[in-house]
């Protein structure tokens, strides 16, 4: 009896010594996601929105993702960034003083558009800085100074004829706010990539002077408006400097002409991402799609973020 049990042990061993070698499995990753291109995520996200949706996104590393990238999208209040590079650009050509004073009479005050104006300044004629200005047309989306600017800017076509100097062509301006409405918004276009790339110039030092470049930075990115889109779903602080364009709202049909942002997300490394989105033609309320907008912002900032 011990003889047989030791010859199965002997085979045994001898059948185990024979098999191949299996590798290990694998241990499952939460960051299997990360397999996914930010192409693929973005796509994703917006492959199901009931609207029309433009994204650019250059990454820190010189990458590029697209959706409707070339094509063009109306800018609304976004035309308040271009119109802000060229004022700052007669500032540093000497056209204007560094401290000159816009005055505001009561021709300005009385146009019918979006201004908190009155209800910081209830005594007419005042005076604001550059900066002041650029707080309200820039950090506020104040149509009434965005018309005084374009005006020392000399005009829609000039800004437009700046933007193609620059080397960014897709890009076109042809009314100020006294005249955009509906039929006229489409005439102030960019697409996503021009858009992006504009910015990026910015970004890079290209276009203006430290202290203008700074000037510019800081009120992009202390402006109140626009909180619930790219900055919406990103840690409070992340600092992103950034530009909303809105057009009107369908109240029959729910259509919302346009709802756009636009701007730079700074990483916890200090790399920067250039980011524009344009909505246009949706149909899933104000809230939806600015969330959406959020949802691209926090997406490309956490891959980001997790790749480096």
């Amino acid at each position: 009896m011990k003889k047989k049990t030791s010859w199965i042990a002997v085979a045994l061993l001898a059948m185990a010594s024979c098999q191949t070698p299996q590798p290990p499995v694998p241990a499952s990753s939460e960051d299997d996601t990360e397999v996914l291109s930010l192409q693929d995520k973005v796509e994703h996200l917006t492959s199901t929105f009931p609207g029309d949706i433009g994204v650019a996104i250059l990454g820190p590393d010189h990458d590029t993702v697209l959706i409707h990238g070339n094509k063009p999208y109306r800018m609304q209040s976004v035309a308040k960034f271009p119109q802000a590079l060229k004022l700052l650009k007669l500032v540093e050509e000497g056209k204007y003083p560094a401290d000159f004073h816009l005055k505001v009479t009561e021709r300005e005050v009385k146009q019918r558009t979006f201004s908190t104006l009155l209800k910081d300044h209830p005594d007419v004629p005042f005076e604001l800085t550059i900066r002041e200005a650029l707080e309200y047309s820039v950090g506020q989306s104040d149509n009434i100074i965005s018309n005084m600017i374009c005006d020392l800017d000399g005009g829609p076509a000039e800004v437009e004829s700046y933007m193609h100097q620059l080397g960014v062509k897709d890009i076109g301006i042809k009314f100020d706010y006294w005249h955009l409405n509906d039929s006229t918004s489409f005439y102030n276009w960019s697409t996503p990539l021009a858009m992006a790339k504009l910015l990026d110039l910015y970004d890079q030092g290209k276009i203006l002077s430290p202290e203008n470049h700074k000037l510019l930075w800081q009120v992009m990115a202390n402006g109140p408006s626009g909180r619930n889109r790219l900055r919406g779903k990103l840690p409070e602080d992340v600092v992103v400097a950034h530009k909303t364009g809105t057009g009107n709202t369908d109240d029959k049909t729910g259509r919302i002409m346009a709802l756009n942002d636009v701007g730079i997300i700074e990483l916890p490394d200090h790399r920067h991402i250039t980011v524009a989105v344009f909505v246009s033609d949706a149909f899933a309320g104000d809230d939806a799609t600015a969330d959406i907008i959020a949802d691209i912002g926090k997406t490309a900032y956490d891959h980001y973020t997790v790749k480096k």
